[in-house]
C-alpha cells in the first residue's frame, strides 16, 4: 500500500487505542486499514517526508560488479544527503537528518527532518509542499518522532538484526562520516554569521533611528528658536513703533503748546 498519502487524524480518538508502531515512528505496515489510531500532530519540530529517497534496487551476481555498484550507491547516497541538507537548513537550524534504509512499502525511502523549533518546521513545510524534488511532488508532514532513540532499530546498529530491510524499525543509512560532521558544523558557522549579522543590522538601525532622532531635535529646536526670534523681532518692532509714535505725540502737543503761549 503507497504511503504516499499522508494516514492518520489530526486529533486523538480516546475510544481507540494508539498505534505503537506509528507513535514510535510515524509509520506503520497496516496503513489506514490498522485498527489502532494513527494521530498526526498538528505541529511539531519533526517533518516526514514519505518516499522522498528513490533507494536503488540491485541485484548482481558477481562480486566485483557488486563492490563497484556499492561505491556508486554511496557516491550517489552522499550527493543526495548533502543536496538535500544544503535545501532543508535554509528554513532553521536542523537538529537531525535521518534517512531510512527499510525495504517495507511504508518505511521505504521515508526521510526525517528534525528542527530546533516548531515554528522552523512549520516554514519549511509550507514551503517544500508541492515542489518536486528527483520527479516527485514533496508532501511533508507533521510526526511526533523528536526522540529517535526508540524510532531506530538498535540492532541494526549493532550488525545483528535478523529482519533486514523488513524490520519496522528505522535502518538508518548514514552518509561519510566526514561529509556529515561538514555538514553540521557549516551550519553552525553559517547560523553563528546570521546571527552576528542580525545583531550589526540591529545596532545600524539603532544608531539610524538614534540619528533621525536627534536630526528631527535639532529640526525642532531650530524651528522654535526661529520661531522666537521672528517672535522677538516683531515685539521689537511694534515696541520701537509704539515708542516713536508716543515720542511724536509728545512733541506735537509741546509745539502746540509753544505756540499757544506765543500767541
Amino acid at each position: 500500500m503507497s504511503t504516499d498519502k499522508p494516514q492518520g487524524s489530526d486529533r486523538p480518538n480516546k475510544e481507540k487505542p494508539i498505534c505503537d508502531f506509528f507513535f514510535k515512528i510515524g509509520a506503520c505496515r497496516h496503513g489506514d486499514s490498522c485498527k489502532k489510531q494513527h494521530f498526526r500532530p498538528e505541529s511539531s519540530q519533526t517533518l516526514l517526508f514519505t518516499r522522498m529517497y528513490q533507494n536503488p534496487k540491485i541485484r548482481i551476481d558477481e562480486s566485483e560488479g557488486l563492490e563497484k555498484d556499492e561505491k556508486k550507491m554511496r557516491h550517489d547516497f552522499n550527493e543526495f544527503y548533502e543536496d538535500v541538507f544544503s535545501q532543508i537548513q535554509n528554513y532553521g537550524e536542523v537538529e537531525e537528518f535521518i534517512v531510512c534504509g527499510n525495504d517495507n512499502d511504508h518505511m521505504m525511502g521515508n526521510v526525517y527532518v528534525k528542527y530546533t523549533k516548531e515554528e522552523e518546521a512549520k516554514k519549511a513545510k509550507d514551503e517544500l509542499t508541492g515542489r518536486y524534488y528527483a520527479g516527485k511532488m514533496l508532501q511533508p508532514s507533521f510526526c511526533r518522532v523528536t526522540d529517535f532513540r526508540e524510532a531506530i532499530c538498535r540492532q541494526q546498529e549493532q550488525g545483528t538484526c535478523t529482519r533486514g530491510g523488513q524490520c519496522n524499525f528505522i535502518h538508518v543509512i548514514e552518509p561519510d562520516p566526514s561529509l556529515k560532521r561538514g555538514l553540521f558544523a557549516n551550519q553552525l558557522s553559517r547560523r553563528k554569521r546570521e546571527k552576528e549579522e542580525r545583531r550589526r543590522r540591529y545596532e545600524n538601525d539603532e544608531r539610524r533611528d538614534r540619528s533621525d532622532r536627534d536630526s528631527y531635535r535639532r529640526s525642532r529646536d531650530d524651528r522654535h528658536y526661529r520661531s522666537r526670534s521672528r517672535s522677538d523681532s516683531r515685539e521689537r518692532r511694534t515696541h520701537d513703533r509704539y515708542r516713536r509714535e508716543r515720542s511724536d505725540s509728545h512733541e506735537s502737543r509741546l509745539k502746540r503748546g509753544d505756540s499757544s503761549e506765543k500767541k
